[in-house]
Formats: C-alpha cells, structure tokens, sequence
C-alpha cells in the first residue's frame, strides 16, 4: 500500500565547496536535486527537520519538497552521505520524478515470522537480502516487502526474490532465483582422536622384538 507523502522544506543556495562545507555548522546540510531532462538545483536543507522526516518514512518513500515556499515538488532520496564516525549528514541527494514515468529503485525487505527450521530443528538462518530492485510507477511506491519466515520449516529450505508477494504494480527486476533466505542446516563438530603413540605406528613383528629387548634388559639388571 502507498505510503502517505511527507513535506521536506529546502532553500536554494549559492555557496559551494568548503562554503557549503561550514553551512552544516550552523545546522545545514548542502543538498542537490536532479531529474530526467530537468535542471539541476543546489539546496540547503535544516538538519533537524531532515531528521525528523527520515524517521517517518523510508528511503524509498515519495517527499513532497517545498524549495523557496514554491509548489511541492515530488522527489526520492537518491543518496544520503553521513560521516562515518559521526554519522552526522553530510550532503543529500534527490531525485525528482515524473509521475507518469516508471523509475528503478530498491525497496527494503521487512523480515517477520519464525522459521520452524531454526526453531525445532536448530537450523541457522541466512539473511542474503535486505532489499530487492523493482520498477514501478512512484505512485506505486511502497515502503517495504514483508518476507515470511515460516516458510523456512525444512533444513536447506530457502526463500527466493519469485517467493515474494510483489503487488501486481511492481516490476521485479533483481534476478527471481536470487535467495533471499535460507534455513541452513548445522555444521557437525568434529570429534578428534588422540593420535598414536610412534609405538603403534610400527609394524607388529617390530614391536614384539622391541618388547624382548626391554624384558632382556630388565632380566640382565636382575
């Protein structure tokens, strides 16, 4: 099911480089937008409401972005760069879509249920996915697919991208037979020996003569 569309405020901007770099000190963050056939635009967007727009939806959710208090323009998050130690935004990228015109993107993989296998049969589970390519109209964006686990009651049973419940409006475009996850049965531990003395690595004739030799041995001491 669609997802209700959320509204992302921006303002153009014209600082660029290490500008654009000390926006992000006073809580900006330098932002793009680009489009099929439309131009370019540098923007700036506030951090914290940034923020508080990425947890209400997903990255693969329709915003409604509002620059310079202009009409809504429909736009998906093409990238978002954060710092890697920081994880503060660094700078985001849009993408302005046509509603009339199919796009390709990644809708994320929601992984609900149990496995039996895993459960009663002490099966590992292998998660391989967490997102599968479609392509669709954006008015047939959904946030997520849901993966069922309680597919998995078999050891080596394995949910594949054809196993999923795709609406009817969704092309699939990541290869069906691609496993999605798998019900992998245990590896067996090993029981080690203890490896034999050199005594018994010798044939049998050569070990009675060495036995007579200790017992000579023993009787010359005597």
């Amino acid at each position: 099911m669609p997802q209700k569309t959320l509204t992302l405020n921006a303002t153009t901007r014209t600082e660029t480089g290490k500008k654009a770099a000390n926006l992000r000190l006073i809580g900006l963050i330098p932002a793009v937008i680009y489009g099929h056939g439309l131009e370019t635009k540098i923007l700036t967007l506030v951090e914290l409401e940034l923020e508080k727009t990425l947890q209400q939806i997903s990255e693969s959710d329709l915003v409604d972005l509002v620059i310079d208090n202009e009409k809504p323009i429909k736009v998906l998050f093409h990238d978002i760069s954060r710092d890697p130690l920081t994880n503060k935004f660094v700078h985001i990228d849009f993408y302005q879509v046509r509603m009339d015109e199919k796009i390709k993107t990644e809708i994320a993989l929601n992984f609900m249920g149990e496995s039996g296998a895993v459960k009663d049969l002490g099966a590992v589970l292998i998660k391989t996915l967490d997102s599968i390519e479609i392509e669709c109209l954006p008015g047939d964006l959904i946030s997520h697919l849901d993966v069922d686990l309680n597919a998995l009651n078999q050891l080596g049973t394995i949910i594949r991208a054809k196993d999923l419940k795709i609406p009817a409006t969704l092309t699939l475009l990541t290869d069906p037979e691609t496993p999605i996850a798998l019900a992998e049965e245990p590896k067996k531990e090993e029981i080690l020996t203890a490896a034999p003395s050199p005594k018994e690595l010798v044939p049998a004739e050569v070990a009675e003569a060495e036995a007579e030799k200790e017992n000579a041995t023993e009787e010359i001491k005597k």
